[in-house]
This record gives structure tokens, C-alpha cells and sequence, in this order.
């Protein structure tokens, strides 16, 4: 496989490359502070990097742990992904500095389908997910702190990508 580079792009098309080395990179995802990226790898081995951009820093996240579509939440220094690495694919909940075997595990519901994260509403308390079956049904779902899921969007057209939208509605 050939390595890749990450880059900012201004609003004319201008590429600037970020400071870091190249790597196989498959995802990229900028913190709300803009002070950090979340960087999944491909090869060797899927793993989460986060990138401290003052200080050109690099650190694993999920060492081990096979993870594929990180997104930031719900606290600003926590990271959501999916994982099958304990058997079907459940999403967890890290925060950047914590321990290697420490991660919160959400309920997505029946572990029959591939879920991948979605979104965090701003407080913290909702997260949008997908879920794919093997028939090719995508769905979207919220789970709610304290309340549970529902599903939002579960019909036979393909619903994928959720974006809860900065007041929550």
C-alpha cells in the first residue's frame, strides 16, 4: 500500500500539508477546538492516532483494538470509533489519555448488524449511530443517556451519516 499525507485546504483550493510523517491513512477527523486530529490508520494494522498540532505530537489511542470510523465525543477529549475486535462490531467511547484496556462500550442494540458512529449532540447526552445489515439495510439510531435507543430513520431506503446539528434538534 502507498502512504498518504494529510493537508489543509483554504477556501481558494490551496493545499498547506500538515506536520506530520506520511502514513496509510483512512480517516481524519479535526477536534472542535481545532488543537487535535483523530487519524485512523490502515496499515500495518487498523489503529486510532491523535495528532497534537501545537506540538506535533502523535499518540495511539486503540492499540489492539481494530478500530474504524472514529469521530470526537462526547467530551472534547474523547474519541467514538467501532470495533469488532471482541466479536461484532460495538462502538466505544475513549478518552485520549486513558489507560490502554479502559472504554466505555454504548448499547447499539442486536449485534446482528455493523454499526459505525455517527454524531454527539453538544451536551453529551444523545449520539447518533448507522447500522448496516447483511441484507443492505442502513439505518440511523439515537441513543440517549439514561433513555435508551429509538430508532430515527429505519425504513427501506438507505439512511447513513448522521449529523446531529449543533442545537440539537
Amino acid at each position: 500500500e502507498r502512504a498518504n499525507a494529510l493537508a489543509w485546504i483554504d477556501g481558494s483550493g490551496r493545499e498547506m500539508p500538515v506536520d506530520i510523517p506520511k502514513g496509510h491513512f483512512v480517516s481524519a477527523r479535526l477536534s472542535p477546538d481545532g488543537e487535535r486530529i483523530v487519524t485512523g490508520y490502515g496499515y500495518p494494522g487498523r489503529q486510532l492516532e491523535v495528532l497534537e498540532l501545537s506540538r506535533g505530537a502523535r499518540r495511539s489511542v486503540t492499540a489492539g483494538m481494530e478500530p474504524n470510523f472514529a469521530i470526537w465525543g462526547p467530551g472534547a477529549r474523547e474519541v467514538t470509533f467501532a470495533s469488532s475486535h471482541e466479536g461484532p462490531t460495538r462502538i466505544y467511547v475513549r478518552k485520549i489519555d486513558a489507560g490502554s484496556d479502559e472504554a466505555e462500550v454504548l448499547d447499539t442494540g442486536p449485534t446482528d448488524r455493523m454499526v459505525y458512529p455517527g454524531s454527539w449532540s453538544r451536551d453529551g447526552a444523545s449520539f447518533a449511530f448507522g447500522t448496516a445489515t447483511v441484507k443492505g439495510n442502513y439505518d440511523i439510531w439515537l441513543f440517549e443517556r439514561g433513555k435508551g435507543l429509538r430508532p430515527v430513520a429505519a425504513t427501506r431506503s438507505f439512511e447513513s451519516h448522521p449529523d446531529i446539528s449543533p442545537d440539537g434538534r
